[in-house]
Formats: C-alpha cells, structure tokens, sequence
C-alpha cells in the first residue's frame, strides 16, 4: 500500500466500524478509544491510507496524516512532484480551503457523488416505495452517461471477447460511465425533478378529485420548504462543477490493463 502513487485521494470517514474496536487491557477490561475511522483511495480505487481516530470528523483531524501522506507521494512519484490533482470529499465546498493548504491551489476538491446521491433521501415521501426506486434510478441515469467513444469501445471489446454482437444492456454495463460537465449535468438534473414534480401536482389533483381524507404514499417529494431548500442545495453543488469528472488533461480517471 505504502509504494502505490497517487493523482487522486478519495477520502471518506466511517463510523459503524471503528465502535466495536475493543482494546484488552485486563481480564474482563477492555474499551472502545475510537470512534472514527478515515479511508483514502487513488485514482484506480486503490487503497493508499487508511487510520482509525477518537477524534471529530473534520480535516484538522487528519491534517498530519494527510500531510505526511502528501510528502510520501511526492518522494514515490518525482517525476509530478507528487501533484494531488483531484481530491473527493462529501462536504466538497467547506472543506476547499483546508484540502489547498496540504495539496496546494491547484488541486480540484469536488463532491462524492455517493453522498450526494444519499442526501436526497431526506425529502422523498416514502422511502420504502416503487416511487424511491424510480427516482434514484432516474437520478443516476441523469448523473452518469456514457459517451459515444466509450460505447463504441465496450462494444468492439465484448465482440472480441464473445464473438458476436452484444445487446445495448450488456454494453452499457461494460461501459465507464462519466459524470458530465455543469451545464450539462444541470439540465439532465432539472428534468428528472421537474417531471417528478409534475407527477406530484398530479397526484395531488387526483386525491382531491376522490375526497381522500387520509395521507397515503403517492407523492415523490414531501411538501414544504425543507424540500425547496434541498433541491437549491442540492444545484449549488451541480452548478459550480463539484461532481463533474475531472477533464481528461487533469486527470486520467480509468486505468487501461491491455492484458
């Protein structure tokens, strides 16, 4: 782990993990020093640190190590200068200042699409519903695409490897998918949650319509402010270019095995 270079640190914390670390100190006597757990990976999903803390989950926590972690990738990958191009956290912009003070100005810090996608569950009406599913199928198919050179390679590669012609299904799931650029992701963002709102102010006609007077799950969103106030949020992070891939002359996201 300690001889892997990096161009890229994706950091992420755990907490389920590092509470049921017992430390023996006696017959019968043991206890839980930890309470968080910090894991960072390169470009290809390797893992390069990982380090269990009793501290809060924040940057300064980890600064040392990540200082150090820095220092190792720049006597491992000389020819760069060890240069961190790209950093991905989950809270991307309140982070930015503290990621530049160890990486540098240069250093791209954007969001984890993982978390992002997970903090919309915080404003659907039932998460339990068919209508959840849909939405995080709709949203992830308006985050990732899958662009026509990619397409074109996972094709020729599963006619090489099966000898005849593949199904649009089998080549997608063989194909990179990327996240593309702002402008972009915004309207592909916009029509998933404008369709879904129309369908809301339909289902909502609907239970007028049939005098219902008890609440049942046919909504996609909940009501109110906290929903408006998340969606907003949830563009900031899409305008400003936090989950957007990387351009390729930044950083070479997928390692090409020719074997």
């Amino acid at each position: 782990m300690r001889a892997i270079k990096s161009r890229a640190w994706k950091i992420d914390w755990h907490c389920k993990l590092p509470s049921k670390i017992k430390v023996y100190t006696g017959r019968g006597k043991c206890f839980a020093p930890y309470k968080l757990a910090l894991s960072v990976q390169q470009e290809d999903s390797l893992t390069v640190f990982w380090k269990f803390y009793s501290g809060a989950e924040s940057i300064e926590t980890a600064r040392k190590d990540l200082t150090l972690l820095k220092k190792r990738n720049e006597l491992l990958d000389k020819d760069s200068d060890g240069a961190i191009e790209a950093v991905w956290v989950d809270n991307c912009c309140a982070v930015r200042p503290k990621i530049h003070s160890i990486t540098g100005p240069d250093t791209l810090v954007l969001l984890d699409t993982f978390h992002w996608q997970q903090r919309w569950d915080d404003i659907l009406f039932d998460k339990n519903s068919e209508k959840t599913v849909t939405f995080q199928k709709l949203m992830r198919r308006a985050a990732f695409i899958t662009e026509d050179s990619e397409y074109a390679r996972a094709k020729a590669f599963l006619i090489r490897r099966n000898k005849k012609q593949p199904s649009p299904s089998e080549i997608y799931k063989e194909a990179k998918s990327t996240i593309p650029p702002a402008d972009m992701l915004e309207k592909r963002v916009m029509a998933v949650i404008h369709a879904l709102m129309q369908k809301d102010l339909q289902a909502d006609q609907n239970r007028i319509i049939s005098s219902l007077t008890h609440e049942v799950p046919t909504r996609f969103f909940k009501r109110g402010a906290q929903t408006l106030n998340l969606i907003m949020n949830q563009l900031e992070h899409v305008k400003k270019g936090c989950l957007s891939d990387p351009p390729d002359y930044k950083l070479k996201i997928f390692m090409t095995n020719p074997k």
